[in-house]
């Protein structure tokens, strides 16, 4: 498995693998404002820091989204996710089942500038994969917009 990094260099493309050079590779370039694709346990994706509007922007446009479409955020464990968003009872039940894994929660948003960065109200769908090459990158940095790799629209 490979991870794609947007980066500055010839071609404006670098990959590598998801072993431990790698791995910190893409997050330092995911902390200076860069973007990455890589494998979930769904799809491939594309993301970049949530807090980095300017890299947000850039997700919004690579993909031809629309604003008013939020991006979901990929979270490194439940008690990660717990930093920006209320569980509830039922909704702890849940992803203490069934995460790490493909299921994407809509939860209360409880994190101010990530509400300023994504152009978000009160909720946010969040999710924690079970791929070891993210999760390997999410130790690092903890939260991921996490879309898929496709323009809007297209499957």
């Amino acid at each position: 498995m490979k991870m794609i990094i947007k980066e500055k260099n010839n071609d404006g493309v670098l990959k590598v693998n998801c072993n431990k050079e790698g791995i910190e590779k893409a997050s330092q370039i995911v902390s200076q404002g860069g973007i990455i694709i890589f494998p979930t346990d769904t799809v491939y994706g594309i993301g970049c820091d949530p807090y980095n509007k300017k890299s947000v922007e850039k997700i919004y446009q690579i993909k031809q989204r629309p604003k008013t479409k939020p991006f979901p955020i990929l979270a490194y464990s439940i008690d990660v996710a717990s930093e920006i968003v209320e569980f509830d009872k039922d909704s702890k039940k849940i992803a203490e089942k069934f995460w790490p894994g493909p299921l994407t929660l809509i939860l209360k948003l409880r994190d101010e500038k990530l509400r300023a960065s994504l152009h978000l109200s009160e909720k946010i769908d969040i999710r924690v994969p079970n791929n070891q090459c993210l999760q390997s990158h999410l130790k690092n940095s903890k939260f991921l917009i996490g879309t898929s790799a496709n323009l809007s629209g297209e499957n």
